[in-house]
């Protein structure tokens, strides 16, 4: 529960002119929205009232907010937002106890501060802070399938926007198709996505939105995008984020901000997980996007940077070659180590980005000294730091060393006490593959390297630190440190002496034979025998050959002295970390095992008052440990950092928090069950502080060595190890025994074997500290070894030490690589020798070939050879093994001692030979051996053979025939052997000398300096030490193995041969094989007598040895197959004689990562033999196997079995044959029965007698019930009668109910139906169908004599028997007697029932309400939640249906309907890790267990399964319905399928293929089918969805299989859902083949119930309870007039009190064979079942989708006003545009467009122009239907259902350039926003939801005539608030268009329009063309009167003259024309003057 306590609020702000504010708080969380009440006038209002949210039990996300809102209350308009506040419950789910008391400021809407706050508290209940989801899952390889679901868009920046979304899953990406002009585009598509990999991979993935806006030329600009790791996503409740709003941000980090809101819907489903339903809700139109943000509200993404520091790394592996520095040193230039081969380099990233650091080349300590910058978005989802440390490579890619993560969660902290990602400076260790380099890389270990799996070997640390920053990105990727950042670091490089003891107690079920086998332990590099760079440890066991213990495994015989090694190494010391660590650990496991014994003691039943101080125990003990101080670091010797003060702090807080939830549940507990669930959330919580980020300390490994082959290895966590002065503080296997199993390397091997078992006890601590470790082992003492190996070679039958064969030293290491001559060793400084040197012989040496064995096969080959054409002769090698090597000869081969020859030589005729026993090759080096001897054949050999037997042990140390203590092998590097033979050629043994102290203290590392006297080099070499345990004990062992149960099958047939091996320290053993059982009970005890164990028995009694449980199945040729493996911990008892038998348990079986290969039980004892032992168990078989005692053995009892076996279904071929005569075979606890054979399966598959009985003991106690093996045997010709298929019912323990006493029963006919009980309780045996309806004593009749009648079948777990009268007295005269035929039941004469149907009548109602919207789509929406849909459907009284989200047979009261029968599956075939046996068939039948009276004389219950209908077949009808498919499956590569249905019966199959769903993955169906079949012949309903493909196979999307049989013999009645009304016509007509009241006839007889008596057609009785009309119908509801006769209604009325199944629809899941775990999509539908013999049933209902209507939408467009101007014109100095309008319907590709109004300068431009559009329009369900093709050459048109919205676009025209956006208006049919009615009303108030003002008056007379009249006819009209356009069928006036200017938001344009909407009919009527064009008609649009300056000017020159320049400048050119003509006479007349004047003086002179 989430529960907000609403204090008060104080100085808020008054938004009201008069008065106050009326303030009040409201919420909405997950859906649920909650608010206070008012106060009225009160701006510091107190209101002291919660408000709570069940959550369900499933825990909210981290990511989730709480937003309050305070808001002023308006009684008429919007309440306005006066303040809000945000919780993250991220902060309130960090906090110790899930509450919170918070006084938080408040914010504006704008996210700014107000004068305002507010005082509340959070709280969460019931909810731990316990695992995350994705770490539920094992870390295996896994299949997912992803959905992602993108619906809308809003709010995206800019304009003139083509969006798409593009969503990528890391390269796989998909896109949505381009929505056209639009800032709000509806995509609703659903992309799949499948990935197989580690789900430790999947969780880092990132998953990408990527918003664009789609380009005519593709281009794409990037307009938001969004990532989120799938880690996120399926930590949610559902693994789903379901509609949820994302906040797109720019994709340059540099900017700010939120670029829009996408809503997604995000689904990962893993195998058998259920996709939830992502169906879009709520209205979207109305939807509160900041209400259901992924990120809270207020938390915006902020522009952060990772500063991270890398100082140096160290401890790097070789990674290179060194080829050419090899050639160098040839050359004799250039020397470069091999341990530089390395240039590493170091890759920090994260959430998909990465930045580098430099190379440093050739060096192994490389010291980067950089500072990288990786910049981020906060917050983000990606939930670790990835570090990533390569190997540059010249060529090819770099190769990486190691990888390591830093969890966000571990190094960073939520809340308002929280902190940003912090970290050191702190070494980080990197792990991966093995340290030793190889050229030709390490099989699949190279995936360890990049982090995948776990790493086997250490690689390296790297020094680094970081910090994060948030305000801004980093400028640079990278920057070198400065000098002062190097300094601060010296703290951190401080180190300290470790010590890693390690003492190995016991190897065992080692894998390794061949060859000697050692141990190493290392730490980092320490330890690592291959490493030269360190100092050398004792780190490394002896090696050593494996013994083989007598039965299964091998051992390493270590005795009493077990080796142990020791690690010197040094580390700086975080010991303050890790001491908190462990304690912290330490107060969760006492928590932990404090509950379960709580717990215990509540099941035990103790008394209140021991439970209460119990609890309150287990309270002060956790008190007491969270008061314990945490560790704190050393002054000046441990240094700290940042991260160790926070996480501190942290820590201290949540302890406080711990302590005062537990003193508030002391005193508050009352329920002891919820008070150990609330200390079980505690637990969870100190687990969550129990993590160190900072723990540089490298992990102890410990590696399984044979020679430099590293085999097997465990790692071993530093702080477990931990030593610490206080206890507390210690690790938790400190110096503990424990049992580790080592595991192969790599992430490939899958091996189910063990490689080792090891008994270990480990220590780490300071060197100072070293003597905790000698102390602790009060029961050994440490002995100290100078090692040294003699070797001499045999040269001419002498021991020397030169010669051929003598490759090693005189004196050397084990492995001969180091000399090591006994005169150099000198005692280390502070040891010294005690004692000379002496011989040691190795351990196994003392055991031969037979070790371990009874009896044994000597073998030695006889050689023979040739010359061509020549005759056989002994070879030169006469006698040799099996390799060829030389043995002694047979007769030489004396049997060893102990042993006795059980027959002669013999040779081996049981191999591949001829009958001499030869076999030929060509040369006998070669091999290639045959039978036949060939001419060109010239060895041949023969195997001679002799069994002993071994009559007396022998000690090991007897064995040793080499008293001086020499290992004999042919040659060294060969296995050595104690025996000398002739082919020895050479020898060695072990010197060993004895060192101790020779001073007080801490002893020194003993190390040897030995220089070798021929290159004077200086070898160093550790001593061996051995732990020598002065206590031994003989112990026995006792293993009780009683039974297994489900094991996997291993042979084909389905079955194994199983036997158990049981491993015990050294010895195992096996139990008794069993045959062809999944079940096998072994009831067998195996003894382990005479064991020694070295040490004290207090240490065995707390630490015992594991026992290991192996099951096998038999084979007769090859190995045994491993079937599964469980580990077990003995009982110890030191005292035998008051031992206490312990009881068996449950061991689970486990086969690699299955864990569900089955069970054991057993128990196991182990004795410690210090005085007699109890009496050893019976015995069988001759006295050599023993039972399991009684004491231990489940207590049996008289058990009855009953088992109705009905039939078999769906039984394949077997062996290449049908099976036809199939028997089943059912076994139990050894007793088996056997049904009768049936006769032919195919023509009636059930079985003509189906009643089996057992009587048998099964166990008292429910946990030891055995399981029930069934067997299907197919009888055959000849007596053949193999087994077809098994099924194993685990346990019988659900098939348990308490026997029914002898009561009279009677037998049931066979009915259509049988109907489901009612509210009576499942541990009643009897069917009871009583209503649930209140008694009324008077309503029964006084004469009634009820006779107690019994149904057929008792439920499993039934424990009461409840008496059910049946009414014997007069019946109502409507009431016929029951029918007499058995067979046929009540519908034997009912083939031609007449019904009160009207077919005509029917069909013209349904015709009318259709055309009304009334249909059965109307009650389905209705039912559905979709109200909008449905139309008055529900104004009219009509009711629901049930719509169930899953099948029907998964809805919790029907049970999976196995109430008559369960379908149990028939197994066939092998048992596999990868995939389930195979399905060969079904077994239909039930069981009922009971017990018997344990006196044989006293009589036997009744059977308790009885009244069971004949097993004859019936003939049926069967009705499907499919109405709609949701979220399919994709098969197209457009991301979408062509789906249409298949379904099929038997071998009937209808299809819709013609009718195909074109381009959806959402169809609606609509589909009806109807078949006629026999039951149960035909009763697998199939329901198949498919993509249509033209060219190609139609591909299968998924199916569903329904069981018809089920449905039909269930007493649940699912044949045919009942309704809620009983209706005679209309949608709703009644369909049943039977009216209400003879089907409550029906099921009354049925269940023995009495017969209904009808005191009138409104009241009945049935039995003791009274039924009335009035009573039970609400007639104060509308009711619809089909309504049927009052006694039907009553009769239906009273059959809902028996909760049958009512009328519904169901949604199935459908899957795909490919891929049988992951859902393909939902299919919703109904399926109908009517007998035959029960008449005709009603007609069906008609599911047809709906017909859209057509209309016709007209849109006049007169005027455009006050259109914002883009452009200038120089010419005519004014603002103009070249106007026109674009218009479109969403979604439709139809475009329609204006013409231009040119030059318009005045903002007003005229167009008269006709947008016309043809759509298609669903009235029910208020959406357009759009029907389009994809592509030109796509066959049919996809389909698409979208709101009717109206688009208007205002363009600028561009002769050249690109036209320019000016604006526009998104108008919704349905809610048509109100037109203004003058152009001043216009605004983009308007947009806002604001009212226009009517009292506007029209000022503007320069509108034409036509205008006028359509303005003043709007004005009388009159419009207030939005107009549904369907209904006012037309509207007229103004709208604004909106753009950007500078920025900002304004009015671009109003646009005077008008909008009608005809239907066809009238657009028929009145028909008008698009534009101008004719008919001009309805109204005729005239040519707009626009100005004379309105036209294209290089269209027009003159008129551009005209208009343009001359109506501007003409008195301009008129003064420069009148200027050129003065002028021009000026010049002509000074021009002509002189000439004049000359002219006219001559004449004036000369007359």
């Amino acid at each position: 529960m989430l529960r907000a306590h609403i204090v008060n609020a104080s100085n808020l702000p008054n938004i009201e002119s008069l008065g106050k504010s009326d303030p009040y708080v409201t919420t909405v969380f997950q859906g649920v929205k909650q608010k206070t009440s008012v106060k009225k006038g009160d701006l510091n209002p107190e209101w002291d009232e919660k408000l709570e949210w069940e959550l369900t039990g499933k825990p909210p996300s981290p990511d989730e907010k709480l937003e309050l809102l305070v808001k002023d209350h308006d009684t008429v308009g919007r309440n306005r937002l006066l303040g809000k506040t945000t919780i993250l419950l991220r902060n309130l789910m960090s906090s110790g106890q899930n509450s919170q008391e918070l006084e938080l400021p408040l914010v504006d809407g704008s996210d700014q501060p107000t004068t305002g706050g507010a005082d509340y508290s959070a709280a969460l209940e019931g909810l731990g802070v316990g695992p995350r989801s994705r770490d539920l899952l094992p870390n295996k390889e896994t299949k997912f399938q992803i959905r992602v679901k993108v619906v809308e868009a809003r709010g995206l920046i800019g304009g003139d926007l083509n969006p798409t979304c593009r969503v990528s899953l890391g390269n796989d990406g998909k896109s949505t198709r381009v929505q056209k002009a639009t800032s709000n585009p509806w995509f609703d598509e659903i992309f799949f996505y499948y990935l197989k990999k580690l789900p430790s991979e999947v969780w880092d993935t990132t998953l990408e939105f990527r918003v664009c806006n789609s380009r005519m030329l593709r281009s794409k600009v990037v307009l938001g995008v969004f990532k989120l790791d799938l880690g996120a996503v399926y930590d949610q409740p559902l693994h789903a984020f379901v509609n949820k709003w994302l906040a797109l941000t720019a994709l340059d980090e540099d900017s700010s901000g939120v670029m829009g809101f996408l809503k997604v819907s995000i689904a990962i489903m893993g195998p058998n997980d259920e996709c939830p339903d992502l169906k879009v809700t709520g209205n979207t139109g109305e939807e509160d996007v900041e209400s259901n943000l992924l990120f809270p509200a207020g938390l915006r993404l902020s522009p952060a940077a990772f500063e991270l520091n890398v100082f140096q790394a160290e401890d790097l592996p070789r990674m290179d070659t060194g080829a050419m520095s090899t050639v160098k040193r040839v050359l004799g230039f250039g020397e470069t180590s091999s341990k530089q081969l390395v240039d590493p380099f170091l890759i920090f990233s994260f959430a998909g980005k990465e930045v580098q650091t430099t190379v440093v080349y050739k060096s192994d300590h490389p010291e980067f000294k950089q500072r990288l910058y990786l910049g981020f978005q906060f917050p983000a989802f990606a939930n670790q730091l990835k570090l990533v440390l390569k190997d540059w490579d010249r060529v090819g890619d770099s190769d990486s060393i190691g990888t390591a993560y830093l969890p966000l969660a571990s190094i960073s902290a939520a809340g308002e006490d929280g902190f940003l990602p912090t970290f050191g400076p702190c070494f980080v260790n990197f792990y991966g593959s093995t340290r030793e380099f190889s050229v030709f890389g390490k099989d699949d270990q190279d995936m360890l390297d990049e982090g995948e799996g776990e790493g086997c070997a250490y690689r390296g640390r790297c020094l680094v630190a970081l910090r994060t920053s948030v305000g801004e990105y980093p400028n640079v990727a990278s920057e070198p440190l400065d000098f002062e950042e190097g300094l601060k670091i010296d703290s951190y490089l401080r180190r300290r002496k470790y010590l890693v003891h390690c003492a190995f107690e016991d190897a065992t079920m080692v894998s390794e034979v061949d060859k000697p086998v050692e141990f190493e332990v290392s730490m980092g590099n320490f330890g690592n025998k291959f490493e030269d760079s360190v100092m050398p440890s004792p780190s490394f066991t002896q090696p050593t050959n494996a013994v083989f213990d007598g039965c299964q495994y091998y051992f390493l015989p270590w005795k009493g002295a077990k080796p142990c090694v020791t690690v010197h190494c040094q580390w700086e010391d975080i010991s303050h970390r890790l001491h908190t660590l462990n304690m912290l650990l330490m107060t969760a496991r006492t928590l932990e095992k404090s509950l379960s014994f709580l717990r215990t003691s509540i099941q035990a039943g103790k008394t209140q008052e021991q439970l209460a101080i119990e609890f309150v125990g287990v309270c002060d003990q956790l008190l007491r440990n969270c008061r314990i101080p945490l560790p704190t670091p050393e002054l000046h010797v441990q240094s700290t950092n940042l991260l160790d003060n926070l996480l501190f702090g942290q820590r201290r807080a949540r302890l406080d928090s711990i302590i005062k939830g537990v003193l508030e549940l002391k005193e508050t507990a009352t329920d002891l069950e919820e008070a150990a669930e609330q200390l079980d959330m505690y637990a969870a919580t100190l687990r969550d502080l129990a993590v160190e980020p900072q723990n540089s300390m490298p992990d102890i490994i410990i590696w399984m060595l044979s020679g430099k082959k590293r085999l097997a290895y465990c790692r071993i966590p530093a702080h477990t190890i931990l030593f610490a002065g206080d206890e507390r503080q210690s690790g938790a296997d400190c110096g503990r025994l424990q049992t580790i199993q080592l595991k192969f390397p790599g992430t490939k091997n899958k091996s189910c074997r063990i490689p080792a078992l090891l008994r270990v006890r480990l220590w780490l601590g300071k060197e100072q500290e070293s003597k905790a470790w000698i102390e602790g082992h009060r029961d050994a003492e440490t002995v100290v070894y100078a090692e040294t190996y003699e070797n001499q070679a045999s040269v001419a039958g002498h021991w020397v030490t030169k010669g051929p064969t003598m490759t090693r030293p005189k004196w050397s290491d084990a492995g001969g690589d180091m000399l090591l001559p006994r005169e150099n060793f000198g005692a280390p400084d502070g040891w010294r020798f005690a004692g000379d040197w002496f011989v040691d012989p190795e351990p196994s040496l003392f055991y031969e070939a037979d070790a371990g064995r009874s009896t044994f096969l000597e073998d030695v080959f006889e050689n023979e050879n040739r010359l061509p054409a020549g005759g056989w002769m002994p070879a030169l090698t006469q006698w040799s093994d099996v390799r060829g090597d030389p043995s002694q000869p047979r007769d030489e081969i004396a049997a060893p001692r102990g042993w006795e020859w059980n027959d002669a030589w013999t040779v081996d005729l049981n191999r591949a030979v001829d009958e001499e026993g030869w076999e030929y090759c060509v040369e006998a080096t070669l091999g290639g051996y045959g039978p036949v001897d060939k001419l060109y054949h010239l060895c041949r050999r023969r195997r001679w053979v002799r069994p002993r037997t071994l009559v007396h042990k022998v000690a090991a140390e007897d064995n040793v025939a080499d008293k001086e203590g020499w290992e004999y092998a042919p040659l060294f590097g060969m296995k050595f052997h104690a025996r000398e033979r002739k082919v020895d050629m050479v020898r060695r043994r072990r010197w060993h000398r004895k060192l101790v102290l020779a001073t007080e203290g801490v002893p020194k590392l003993p190390i040897f300096h030995l220089k070798d006297p021929d290159s004077e080099a200086v070898h160093l070499s550790c001593p061996k030490m051995y732990l020598v345990h002065t206590m031994d004990q003989e112990y026995q062992l006792r293993a009780y193995i009683y039974q297994a149960r489900d094991l996997l099958a291993g042979d084909k047939t389905g079955f194994s041969d199983p036997y158990a091996c049981v491993s015990f320290l050294n010895v195992s053993q096996r139990t008794e094989q069993a045959k062809a059982t999944l079940c096998p009970t072994w009831d067998q005890t195996l003894l382990y007598d005479d064991l020694t164990i070295h040490g004290d028995p207090m240490f065995i009694l707390e630490q015992p040895p594991q026992v290991v449980i192996e099951v096998f199945d038999h084979d007769a040729y090859g190995e045994p197959e491993f079937l599964g493996r469980a580990v077990a911990t003995p009982t110890v008892h030191l005292d035998p004689s008051k031992a206490k038998p312990p009881p068996l348990k449950w061991y689970p079986f486990t086969k690699g990562d299955r864990a569900d290969a089955g069970e054991l039980l057993a128990s196991f004892e182990l004795y410690c033999k210090t005085t007699e032992l109890p009496f050893l168990p019976p015995t069988k078989k001759g006295g050599t196997l023993y039972y399991v005692p009684s004491g231990i053995r489940p207590v049996l009892q008289r058990t009855a079995v009953e088992i109705l076996c009905w039939g078999v279904r769906n039984m394949k071929s077997f062996e290449l044959r049908s099976v036809r005569n199939p028997a089943i075979e059912f076994e139990c606890a050894g007793k088996i029965v056997t049904s009768e054979v049936m006769k032919d399966v195919k023509q009636h598959p059930n079985f003509a007698e189906p009643f089996l009985f057992m009587e048998i003991m099964l166990p008292k106690e429910p946990l030891y019930m055995p399981p029930l093996n069934i067997k299907v045997r197919d009888h055959r010709s000849f007596g053949s009668r193999p087994v077809v298929g098994t099924h194993v019912v685990k346990s019988l323990h659900e098939y348990s109910i308490e026997p029914l006493m002898d009561v009279k029963s009677k037998p049931v006919r066979r009915q259509s139906t049988v109907h489901r009980q009612s509210t009576v309780p499942r541990q009643s045996t009897v069917i009871d169908m009583e209503p649930a309806v209140p008694e009324e004593p008077a309503a029964a009749a006084a004469g009634d004599a009820p006779d107690a009648q019994l149904v057929a079948l008792a439920e499993p777990g039934d424990t009461e028997l409840v008496a059910v009268a049946v009414e014997s007295s007069s019946v109502s005269a409507g009431v016929s007697a029951p029918g007499s035929n058995a067979r046929r039941g009540r519908f034997a004469d009912r083939r031609s029932k007449n019904f009160d149907y009207q077919p005509l009548s029917d069909l013209e109602s349904q015709a009318s309400d259709r055309a009304k919207n009334m249909d059965w789509w109307s009650k389905y929406y209705a039912s559905a939640g979709e109200v909008r849909k449905c139309g008055d459907y529900l104004t009219k009284g009509y009711e629901k249906l049930e719509i169930y989200p899953v099948e029907l047979e998964r809805v919790a009261c029907f049970g999976h309907f196995r109430d008559i029968l369960n379908t149990l599956p028939i197994l066939r075939g092998k048992s596999s890790e990868d995939e389930e046996s195979a399905t060969v068939g079904e077994f239909k039948g039930t069981m009922r267990v009971y017990t018997l009276p344990d006196d044989p004389s006293v009589p036997l219950p009744p059977r308790q399964i009885r009244g069971i209908p004949p097993s004859a077949s019936e003939e049926v009808i069967v009705r499907v319905y499919v109405i709609r498919a949701w979220d399919l499956s994709p098969q197209d590569s457009s991301g979408f399928s062509d789906p249409y249905l298949q379904v099929q019966l038997g071998k009937q199959r209808q299809t819709t293929k013609d009718n195909y769903r074109p381009a959806t993955l959402n169809p609606i169906f609509g589909s009806f089918m109807e078949f006629t079949c026999t039951l149960p012949k035909e009763k697998d309903l199939t329901i198949s969805v498919l993509d249509y493909d033209v060219i190609s196979k139609d591909d299968l999307i998924g199916e569903t299989e329904i069981d018809l049989e089920n449905r039909y013999m269930t007493k649940y009645r699912a044949t045919c859902g009942i309704p809620r009304e009983y209706h005679l016509s209309g949608p709703n007509q009644w369909r049943d083949s039977q009216t209400p009241r003879e089907i409550l006839e029906n099921v009354c007889e049925t269940n023995n119930r009495s017969q209904p008596l009808w005191l009138s057609k409104t009241e009945v009785v049935i039995g003791n309870k009274h039924y009335r009309l009035s009573e039970l119908e609400d007639r104060s509801a509308a009711r619809p007039s089909s309504l049927g006769p009052d006694d039907e209604r009553l009769a239906l009325l009273v059959l809902h009190t028996f909760d049958l199944v009512p009328e519904h629809v169901e949604t199935r899941r459908l899957f795909n064979p490919a891929m049988p775990d992951l859902e393909q999509g939902k299919l919703e539908m109904m399926v109908d079942i009517f007998p035959k013999t029960a008449g005709p049933p009603g007609p069906p209902f008609d599911v047809t989708p709906r017909e859209p209507s057509k209309y016709q939408l007209r849109v006049v467009l007169y005027n455009v006003m006050d259109v914002v101007m883009q452009e200038y014109s120089a010419v005519s100095q004014s603002n103009m545009s070249d106007v026109y309008v674009k218009c479109w319907i969403q979604g439709d590709k139809n475009v329609q467009k204006t013409d231009v109004h040119y030059r318009c300068m005045d903002g007003e431009a005229m167009f008269n122009w006709r947008f016309v559009f043809d759509i298609n329009y669903l009235e029910a369900e208020r959406m357009i239907v759009i029907k389009s093709k994809d592509h030109f050459w796509s066959l049919a048109e996809r389909e698409e259902h979208r709101p009717p919205k109206l688009m208007f676009q205002i363009w600028d025209n561009d002769l050249i350039s690109k036209d320019d956006y000016i604006g526009e208006i998104e108008l919704d049919l349905n809610r048509l926003l109100c037109p203004a009615r003058t152009a001043a009303d216009c605004s983009l108030s308007q947009l806002d939801g604001a009212q226009p003002d009517d009292t506007a008056n029209n000022n503007n007379g320069a509108l034409t005539a036509l205008t006028d009249s359509l303005r003043r006819r709007k004005k009388e009209e009159g419009c207030q608030g939005p107009v549904d356009i369907w209904t006012k069928k037309r509207v007229m006036g103004f709208w604004p268009t909106a753009g950007e200017v500078d920025g900002e938001r304004v009015c671009t344009g109003k646009l005077e329009m008008e909008i009608e909407v005809l239907t066809a009919e009238e657009a028929e009527q009145r028909p008008a063309g698009v534009a101008r064009e004719e008919p001009n008609t309805n109204p005729t649009l005239p040519e707009p009167n626009r100005p004379a300056t309105s036209f294209l000017w290089f269209s027009s020159p003159w008129k551009s003259f005209k208009h343009i320049i001359w109506k501007k400048y003409k008195w301009y050119m008129i003064t420069l024309i009148l200027i050129l003509l003065l002028a021009l006479f000026l010049i002509l007349f000074l021009y002509n003057v002189p000439e004049a004047v000359v002219d006219q003086t001559v004449r004036n002179l000369f007359g």
